[in-house]
């Protein structure tokens, strides 16, 4: 249950982070860096 709900969460983010993408190059650093601390996490 809880692993379900983390995954929606993150899917969430990333797609967030993906859509601001084309209007904002910023947050390209962002999206380099939220998977790697997903995977240390």
């Amino acid at each position: 249950m809880r692993v379900v709900v983390f995954e929606i969460l993150f899917a969430e983010l990333l797609h967030e982070r993906i859509t601001q993408l084309p209007h904002d190059p910023a947050p390209d650093v962002g999206i380099d860096e939220h998977p790697v601390g997903c995977g240390v996490a």
